[in-house]
């Protein structure tokens, strides 16, 4: 039906609510469902297309990242982040398949400045 739309800080898990019709019937092999015990379930979902996994060093607060183009010159562009978590980031839009990120080195970026790519 729903999720209860933030992560667990502690576990990393995120909550989800079903509806059961008809959950204390035995059916098959398998027991009745009861309250507070775990399943095993299968969710549909929508597959999206086009999205971009980046390290979390790769992003900054303003969710801007800096790309360097084909002349070495340093950009910075906003992102429209879909998904924080823990160890990445999903980005939905301000990327380009092909696009150089910079992770690490830059302490102040400015637009356009000359970068030593290694």
């Amino acid at each position: 039906m729903r999720s209860e739309g933030q992560l667990d800080d502690t576990t990393g898990v995120l909550y989800a609510v079903a509806e059961v019709i008809n959950p204390y019937t035995q059916k098959d092999d398998h027991p009745p469902l009861l309250a507070g015990l775990f399943v095993q379930a299968q969710v549909q979902g929508k597959e999206l297309q086009n999205l971009f996994v980046l390290p979390q060093n790769a992003i900054n607060a303003a969710q801007q990242v800096l790309t360097v183009d084909t002349e070495r010159r340093l950009h910075i562009r906003h992102l429209e982040v879909l998904r924080n978590e823990p160890d990445r980031i999903l980005v939905k839009e301000g990327l380009n398949a092909g696009d150089r990120i910079v992770t690490s080195g830059i302490q102040v970026p400015v637009e356009g400045m000359k970068v030593r790519v290694e």
